[in-house]
């Protein structure tokens, strides 16, 4: 999520939440919930996750077919959108030609009609034994197809399932060290210490939240993160941020805070007390409001307006961002952001009324 890598490939995307035990939401597969966003797009991926191998050389176990036809017919109760939904599991490592065996499967099956694809495995060379064996373990069970009048070599499950490895058990754990590369792509300063640091914390936050069977989005990430550890921006709004940067330098540069181009009060004391404030508002000439931009930029993300900006009448627009202003600052920053308004005695009704973020601290 801090990277924006997609966990299961470009096809589903980029995660967008997660949510923790979601049996009460009438969902079996329901250690956690993906929903997971590719433009427009918005999938929900239901993942039962697992320490130990379950699937074999036949495919997978008649027990989780059963699982996925249940969920898919939404038998007693339980709860399955054919346009957004999808099950997964997540375990320990197959043998190679096995998992392979299993994913080509269901590339097969998202990819082709399975009418087409259920025509093409009855032909010996189509696919191997074993392929077709895989494929046959997705049969829907018969009292299940007698029960909804189902054909005989349905297999629409195998369209909406996905499956992953990990291997965090073992002592030269590949995907730890995978998990390490991105928490030191996800921190301004890769260090080593750090990077070892944030994995050990992104381990317990999971831990806490599935107790509770709560949720995680980029906000909530990054507002539990902040001030903890120095994260990049999410790449998706690295753009968005070039632009507010180059805007506030740009109107920083025009504010004199020198006597006579050489003689500057430094307000150590009072800049102290200024980013120890926990309020949204406080008070500032626009040397002293400079000064503090230039002393709080090193730890967090510093927007400079006036009220030329606020009167726009699209901030976004006028910006230049390739998001709404709004969730620039709420959800596209991983780090503390100072809001910095100047000229606030000239806003009009319209201009108060600006995108606020309950994140951003807002100074004027």
């Amino acid at each position: 999520m801090l990277t924006e890598v997609p966990p299961f490939g470009s096809e589903l995307g980029l995660i967008g939440r997660i949510d923790f035990q979601v049996r009460a939401d009438q969902n079996v597969f329901d250690d956690v919930r993906l929903t997971l966003i590719n433009g427009s797009r918005i999938n929900k991926l239901h993942l039962s996750i697992k320490s130990n191998q379950q699937i074999s050389k036949n495919g997978i176990p008649a027990e989780i077919s059963r699982l996925l036809w249940e969920q898919y017919l939404q038998v007693n109760g339980l709860v399955f959108d054919r346009d957004v939904d999808l099950m997964g599991q997540v375990q320990a490592p197959a043998p190679v030609k096995i998992a392979n065996d299993l994913r080509s499967i269901l590339q097969q099956a998202r990819e082709q009609n399975l009418q087409v694809l259920t025509a093409r495995n009855q032909v010996d060379r189509y696919n191997s034994k074993q392929k077709r064996q895989v494929l046959q373990s997705f049969e829907c069970p018969a009292n299940l197809r007698e029960q909804f009048g189902l054909n005989e070599n349905s297999f629409e499950v195998a369209a909406c399932f996905y499956y992953q490895e990990h291997d965090f058990e073992h002592e030269d754990s590949a995907s730890e060290q995978r998990f390490l590369e991105l928490c030191q792509k996800a921190l301004i300063n890769p260090d080593l210490q750090q990077a070892v640091s944030l994995m050990e914390t992104l381990c317990h936050l999971p831990r806490k939240w599935s107790a509770l069977s709560a949720y995680v989005d980029r906000a909530k990430l990054a507002h539990e993160l902040t001030g903890k550890y120095a994260l990049v921006e999410f790449p998706s709004f690295k753009y968005d941020w070039s632009q507010l940067e180059k805007h506030t330098q740009g109107k920083l540069s025009v504010i004199q805070d020198q006597i006579g181009n050489r003689l500057e009060f430094a307000r150590i004391a009072l800049l102290e007390q200024l980013k120890n404030r926990t309020g949204n508002l406080c008070f500032l000439t626009g040397a002293l409001a400079k000064h503090l931009a230039q002393s709080v930029q090193q730890e967090s993300a510093v927007v400079w307006l006036d009220s030329y900006d606020l009167e726009q009448k699209s901030i976004t627009a006028q910006l230049k961002l390739h998001h709404n202003f709004e969730e620039v600052l709420s959800i596209g920053a991983n780090r503390f952001v100072f809001c910095i308004i100047d000229g606030a005695e000239k806003l009009s009704d319209f201009g108060f009324n600006f995108p606020y973020s309950p994140q951003t601290h807002y100074c004027n």
